[in-house]
């Protein structure tokens, strides 16, 4: 029965073949009547015989039917379906050619073809989310280096104000795949950290144009003053906010607005946080620019009981954010540099509000001990002396900085 569907599929893929070509040509092409139904049911049957089947899928293989479904994905006619029969494929054992198949059909595709790309991933992540052994296959397939190669088919996309909401809904698939491959799974975790997050995750973000496209290994001496507050508040709107639906504002320019958007990704993904919006902690419940302004605002003096019985906070503490991938932290340090304008004061302010961010995350003492160890907190620290050096540069010449990091810089120096 299965060499029938097969042999049923074959001729449906050529019909939608033949449709592509006369499309792009610019001439009409009408599928012969019944034939596309028929199609759409050998897929749906398929699919069907396949469910939790290994013989079955292992027949299918043989017969070339796995071959012809991975060729079906790149029509939208029956895109979802396609990737329906090849989920189960993947599920089952000996799906590792077409998990390699299914990348290759990925990293293939055109930069325009943003709605294949999003479909592929979204189908990828949820078969890493159901296995074990689908995660541990999407790393020895370089699952990581697929799925990361996708932001360079976004270069240069994130400079100006983009409006098509795919780019933005694309970039957030890519942090939500990675992550959801490494949980549960320290291998994927340990391998993401040595041949992504120290080699080229830097690089391959700063080419989406929300940072500078030259390497930057600290940041600049300055004397100019940060914004106000109200531009910390418009920073952290765009950081706790939508990210595939973000509210630009004109008081920051796109780069930026989008720079923090990628910040929020990889603040997400440093946590571990898809999938997980109860979870979603620390600086994303409370502005840092509040917390600021708490600090320097003078205190009134309340004399009577009833004020101090009204004043009183019972509501529990924040806990503390838990690092789960010190390497993004580190990743977030080296493209702090990065941040720049035209507008120097605005991209100061938001330099300021990711030292911020990351100051949240490292502020923990399980932080500092359980999660930067060996050559992770080595790294760390060395960034920490080309970045925290000129942050304390600007201590000196501005009062307004020196509340924001209270002994940060000197307290990871000494912990090398």
């Amino acid at each position: 029965m299965l060499e029938v569907f097969v042999t049923c599929l074959n001729r449906y893929a050529n019909f939608l073949e033949e449709k592509k070509s006369k499309q792009d040509n610019g001439r009409d092409y009408v599928i012969p009547v019944g034939q596309e139904k028929l199609g759409g049911l050998i897929v749906e049957a398929i699919t069907l015989l396949l469910a939790g089947n290994g013989a079955n899928a292992n027949v299918l293989r043989e017969c070339g039917g796995a071959k012809c479904v991975q060729e079906l994905v790149q029509y939208s006619e029956c895109r979802y379906a396609a990737l329906g029969i090849i989920k189960e494929l993947v599920l089952t054992t000996g799906g590792d050619d077409d998990m390699a198949q299914l990348l290759t059909t990925l990293h293939a595709a055109p930069r325009t073809a943003l709605q294949l790309k999003i479909d592929i991933l979204e189908a990828l992540r949820l078969c890493l989310k159901e296995s074990h052994r689908t995660r541990t296959v999407f790393r020895k397939v370089n699952g990581f280096v697929y799925v990361t190669s996708v932001l360079v088919a976004l270069e240069g996309k994130l400079c100006t104000i983009e409006t098509n909401p795919e780019i933005l809904n694309l970039l957030q698939l890519v942090f939500h795949t990675i992550s959801t491959a490494m949980r549960f799974e320290p291998a994927n975790a340990k391998f993401f950290y040595h041949e992504i997050c120290k080699t080229s995750l830097c690089d391959t973000l700063r080419l989406l144009g929300c940072f500078t496209s030259e390497k930057v290994d600290a940041l600049a001496e300055c004397d100019v003053e940060p914004q106000s507050s109200d531009l910390q508040d418009v920073y952290h709107k765009l950081f706790v906010g939508s990210i595939t639906n973000p509210e630009l504002t004109d008081a920051v320019c796109p780069s930026l607005s989008y720079a923090t958007l990628v910040y929020r990704l990889l603040y997400d993904l440093a946590l571990d946080l898809f999938d997980k919006p109860n979870l979603n902690t620390g600086v994303l419940m409370k502005s840092p620019s509040l917390s600021r302004q708490a600090s320097i605002e003078p205190q009134i003096n309340t004399s009577g009981k009833r004020s101090n019985v009204n004043s009183l906070n019972l509501n529990p503490p924040i806990p503390d954010p838990i690092i789960v991938h010190p390497g993004v932290v580190v990743a977030m340090l080296q493209l702090l540099p990065c941040i720049k304008s035209e507008n120097h004061d605005v991209s100061l302010t938001l330099q300021l509000y990711v030292s911020e961010v990351i100051k949240s995350l490292v502020r923990s003492e399980r932080n500092q001990q359980d999660r930067f160890r060996s050559k992770t907190r080595t790294t760390l620290c060395m960034v920490l002396f080309s970045t925290c050096w000129s942050v304390l540069l600007l201590k000196l010449s501005n009062p307004q900085i020196s509340g924001i990091f209270s002994g940060w810089e000197i307290h990871f120096v000494v912990y090398l």
